[in-house]
């Protein structure tokens, strides 16, 4: 099961994938989701395997109004670093 680490080094992170930007929890959640679901391709998992879907990882430094996405995700804030 692939988990992403909430911080990096201290700071908070989230994933990016195509232009939507969602919290840990829901990445993990996804990841888990997907491994459990043994009907999925290897093609149609995404959060399982981050290298072959373009999912980046990436710290919020200062952005106060960044969101999990509403679409997929929780759309619950994800903290900055400094605010």
């Amino acid at each position: 099961m692939k988990t992403y680490p909430d911080h990096i080094e201290g700071y908070p992170t989230f994933i990016v994938f195509e232009g939507e930007c969602y919290c840990i929890e829901c990445a993990n959640k996804f990841a888990n989701d997907e491994d459990e679901d043994q009907d999925m391709t290897e093609d149609e998992r995404i959060f399982s395997r981050p290298e072959d879907a373009g999912i980046s990882q990436a710290i919020n430094w200062e952005h106060d109004d960044l969101y999990c996405s509403s679409m997929h995700g929780c759309g619950e804030k994800i903290e900055p670093a400094y605010s």
